[in-house]
């Protein structure tokens, strides 16, 4: 009988520590909101429109007026596993993604895109 109450609880915990690791794959949003990567390749200096940008990826996250008619669109998100497993440690990776773009009269005069 006893030996049949500590099985039944050994179970119950191993039961119970292993469901923290059934979640680890869960990610939440920090900031921001997600971005295609795969449409930065398609923005050209000198030729991409206001209008594209939002075409390609909507609203920005931040935009930054710097005078002569010059604007500074930022394009953010980070995202991380949202749990911890039940030992403390978190698994997996946060992500973050940045897509600068400086607009002149509604045009792109240039862009950088930094991800990690």
């Amino acid at each position: 009988m006893m030996n049949r109450r500590m099985a039944l609880l050994g179970i119950i915990f191993w039961m119970m520590a292993l469901s923290g690791c059934s979640s680890l794959h869960l990610n939440e949003t920090l900031a921001g909101s997600a971005f295609p990567d795969r449409q930065v390749q398609q923005i050209q200096r000198h030729y991409t429109t206001e209008s594209d940008i939002i075409q390609l990826f909507g609203q920005p996250y931040i935009t930054t007026s710097a005078g002569n008619n010059y604007q500074r669109w930022t394009y953010y998100y980070q995202q991380q596993p949202n749990r911890e497993s039940w030992l403390g440690r978190n698994f997996g990776k946060s992500y973050q993604k940045t897509l600068i773009i400086v607009l002149k009269n509604g045009i792109v005069e240039r862009y950088r895109y930094f991800h990690q």
